[in-house]
């Protein structure tokens, strides 16, 4: 049986390929046919996301949402790609109804999936 050759790809071919994916999500709590868009994570974006936990898990601040940080890292304004909302907002989106917050938070857990073990590793790096 032939071995199945590996394709070659070149640096240019990665650098440019569109890897990055949108999702759109409702949220009529927010205003009639309102909806957010979020977004995969930049790799600088998954490790602003490992350090701002293991920050919080070395000053005791483990009563930060986590759903409220996925939204602040994850909603993007839809035709510029930049974030709706600031790290400062985590406090504001706290307060929030949880119905719409929940339902951001799947649609970015299934764009980008962490499991409790790398949390786990990144509190300890």
């Amino acid at each position: 049986m032939a071995k199945k050759k590996t394709p070659k790809i070149t640096r240019e071919m990665i650098l440019s390929a569109n890897d990055i994916q949108r999702e759109t999500v409702p949220v009529p709590e927010w205003g009639e046919d309102a909806e957010v868009t979020v977004t995969t994570w930049s790799a600088k974006t998954r490790d602003e996301f490992d350090i701002i936990v293991r920050d919080q898990i070395a000053q005791g601040n483990q009563d930060k949402s986590i759903r409220c940080l996925y939204v602040c890292l994850s909603v993007i304004d839809e035709e510029t790609g930049e974030r709706l909302f600031e790290l400062d907002d985590l406090e504001a989106m706290e307060k929030k109804n949880q119905a719409p917050i929940n339902r951001i938070f799947q649609a970015v857990t299934r764009l980008n999936p962490v499991s409790d073990q790398s949390i786990t590793v990144a509190a300890k790096n």
